[in-house]
């Protein structure tokens, strides 16, 4: 019910009520994200996981193929389905995280972090209408089109830096009053303030010194633990149909609903493990005169929470070039996404003395709130082939995107939100997607295997934390058999793994960058292995 309503106050906030779908594709309104990561993070999609049977050749399957799954790749291919049918799926996702990392003065621990996830692969119906010749066929369903399931945990020693070093304000992020006290302080620096991990020190501006110290002193040896937690899926919920435009020749059109929903939650601790911060280097001034001395241990959390809903269209065609031989063309329009979004970030200081400083845990204090925005994707274009050699069939597909053409607009952010399209602009370009997949038909079972690539449309290469080339680009594996189970139920199996490496910066960063010279860089090898069990009644 909750991305219901969103679809409705989306459509009703921007009139669209009326013909949505033809203005999608007649105009494209400007959209902004969050971050340029984000715009990459909506708008990627599995190659196959919304059907066991494509799945199990790690296929989208663009050169039409009479499956289910059809409908969510080339709705064109549903024209080649021969009689009506309701299919299932359920689905199993294991993520493992491994951790490291080479960031001058942090000794890393080795850990790894673990995501388990069960729940709707798909469900779709398929209407084969009898016709005296060609092919008319109808369907709708909704399959799931990505996870974002990933789990990071991270823990060593830093002699170097602290996060509490990029809470400290510039100097244009703060004022003083006529006699040398605080007025006013950006809203990271505030939030830190109250929470304990920064404290002004008037006495300091006496020598002309800069008035703020952050909670622990630089240089000192501290233990970090970190933690870092995304969950949500996407789903595209679709109708659409395909009819024999002429003799081999099909033409499919899908309409499709994308819902989802998208939680990020992530930690640091610092601890004074060794006691290298004594009681006397660092104290907050309470308003009641007391003081509380001495670092102890901090936590910063922060969470972000993004439900979404959109609208896309799909046209496609299929073309049996051969007794053998058939060839396929798909264009996805951009995706226009309506995104609201919860935030917020939590400090906590403990001290020596025993008291504790915390801020942010209530909903209006400062950097805590409510955030909407729209969003466009990029066109997609993709192209397949599909050859039959007796009981062998070959499949491969080829899919084109812009990356550069993510956008991204708010009503009362246009001036962050025409920097960040720029950014993208700048950082993102083209990318190919590739897949390739084999089946050997045995009459009673099939058994499939293939790869896909998904290459990471960065421009500049980025380095993990000891300066090594990142490679992200995320590699599948797929196998997979289909059993008929009798005249009319069909059982269907994939199994596929995911594997791609990147980063995380662990100390927050602003439209300033990283607000510290140091950095804490965390490298990580994500693989996501996944099962799809589809069952499949003939009408």
């Amino acid at each position: 019910m909750r991305n219901i309503h969103l679809l409705y106050a989306a459509l009703r906030r921007k009139g669209l009520l009326a013909g949505l779908m033809v203005g999608l594709l007649c105009a494209a309104p400007r959209t902004h994200a969050q971050t340029t990561e984000d715009a990459l993070r909506f708008s990627q999609r599995h190659p196959s996981a919304f059907s066991a049977h494509l799945a199990g050749m790690g296929v989208r399957g663009f050169s039409g193929i009479g499956v289910k799954g059809a409908l969510h790749s080339n709705p064109a291919g549903l024209g080649y389905v021969q009689s009506s049918s309701l299919s299932l799926s359920l689905t199993a996702l294991d993520a493992v995280n491994e951790s490291s990392s080479g960031s001058p003065g942090f000794s890393s621990d080795a850990l790894s972090g673990r995501n388990e996830f069960a729940g709707l692969g798909n469900l779709s119906y398929v209407h084969d209408v009898p016709v005296q010749q060609g092919s008319l066929v109808f369907s709708l369903g909704i399959a799931k089109v990505q996870s974002f399931n990933r789990n990071l945990a991270f823990s060593g020693e830093n002699s170097r830096s602290t996060i509490s070093t990029s809470f400290l304000p510039f100097g244009d992020e703060y004022s003083l009053t006529e006699d040398g006290g605080l007025d006013q302080l950006n809203d990271l620096s505030f939030a830190a303030f109250n929470g304990g991990m920064i404290e002004f020190f008037p006495s300091r501006l006496s020598n002309g010194d800069y008035p703020f110290l952050e909670a622990v002193i630089p240089g000192t040896v501290i233990r970090q633990e970190g933690f870092v937690h995304d969950t949500g899926e996407l789903y595209e919920g679709a109708i659409g149909m395909a009819v024999e435009a002429k003799r081999g020749l099909m033409v499919g059109l899908s309409a499709n609903l994308v819902i989802g929903a998208y939680n990020l939650y992530n930690t640091l601790e610092e601890i004074d493990e060794f006691d290298q911060n004594g009681i006397d280097d660092y104290n907050v001034l309470q308003d009641d005169g007391s003081l509380l001395q001495g670092f102890d241990h901090l936590t910063y959390t922060q969470r972000l929470e993004s439900d979404m809903v959109g609208l896309n269209l799909k046209l496609g065609a299929s073309w049996q070039a051969t007794g053998f031989l058939r060839l396929g063309a798909v264009i996805e329009s951009p995706t226009w996404t309506y995104i609201e979004e919860s935030y917020g970030a939590s400090f906590t200081t403990q001290f020596d003395g025993g008291g504790v400083l915390t801020y942010g845990n209530r909903a209006d204090d400062v950097g805590n709130g409510f955030f909407d925005y729209e969003f466009l994707s990029p066109w997609r274009l993709g192209a397949g082939v599909h050859a039959s050699l007796g009981r062998v069939r070959l499949i491969g597909d080829l899919e084109v995107v812009d990356w550069s053409q993510m956008e991204y607009y708010s009503d009362t952010e246009d001036e962050l939100f025409r920097d960040l399209n720029r950014q993208i602009d700048d950082q993102y370009g083209v990318s190919i997607n590739t897949s390739l997949g084999a089946e050997i038909d045995f009459g009673w079972a099939t058994v499939r295997g293939g790869a896909a690539v998904r290459p990471d449309p960065l421009k500049e290469i980025p380095v993990t934390s000891r300066g090594a080339k990142l490679n992200r680009d995320r590699v599948y594996l797929n196998l997979g058999v289909g059993v008929n189970l009798s005249g009319r139920w069909h059982l269907d199996i994939a199994v596929q793994t995911e594997t791609r490496d990147d980063t995380w910066y662990a100390y927050p960063e602003d439209e300033f960058g990283s607000r510290q010279d140091a950095i804490l860089q965390i490298d990580e090898a994500l693989t996501r292995d996944w099962v799809l069990v589809q069952l499949t009644y003939r009408l």
